[in-house]
């Protein structure tokens, strides 16, 4: 914080680091949730499946703040501002969201991690349960569903200004504007 005479000025900083890059299958397992089950065997990778989500580690999110109370010696400022009665604040800042984890359940789906048993001519089983097993096999027609190895995480942008006025000595008047932009969305 800095601050001179009627003037102050906030500084802050974060950083996000999210993401994993997997170089084997047992890897992938232990970096999960960040590596979002991509590909990571030659048979998929091959047949153009998208690899382990790649790290995003350029999410900065600087923050700053700043306020002035402005003390005019006359004129219309005098009027809307008083002597020291009055503020105008400003902020900037940049926040970052996870990557919603139902993308885990959807990538979790795919080849090798989920196996379906195949039953041939099932006739008059009931009340018998008949043994079921299977074994991952890889299709290269398969539809696979993953997240894109280039997904990055959610940012927002958000700004604000406000002028703060005290009147009498219990009554504050104020006006803000507060925005906020969302960039880079998953789809």
């Amino acid at each position: 914080m800095i601050r001179i005479r009627r003037f102050t000025l906030l500084l802050s900083f974060a950083a996000l680091r999210a993401g994993t890059i997997a170089t084997s299958p047992a890897e992938a397992k232990r970096k999960v949730p960040f590596g979002f089950f991509g590909a990571t065997d030659a048979a998929s990778l091959g047949a153009l499946v998208p690899g382990p989500v790649k790290k995003d580690t350029n999410n900065w999110a600087p923050r700053v703040g700043a306020a002035w109370s402005p003390a005019p010696g006359g004129g219309l400022m005098k009027t809307l501002f008083g002597s020291g009665d009055g503020v105008i604040r400003g902020g900037f800042g940049i926040t970052y969201d996870i990557l919603f984890y139902n993308l885990l359940t959807v990538d979790a789906s795919n080849y090798p991690r989920v196996v379906v048993p195949r039953l041939d001519n099932a006739q008059n089983l009931y009340p018998n349960v008949q043994p079921l097993s299977g074994s991952a096999v890889f299709d290269p027609l398969a539809s696979y569903v993953n997240t894109p190895d280039n997904a990055q995480n959610p940012r927002t942008n958000f700004w604000n200004l406000s002028i703060q006025r005290q009147i009498r000595s219990s009554y504050t008047f104020e006006v803000v504007k507060p925005h906020a932009s969302r960039a880079r969305l998953s789809s």
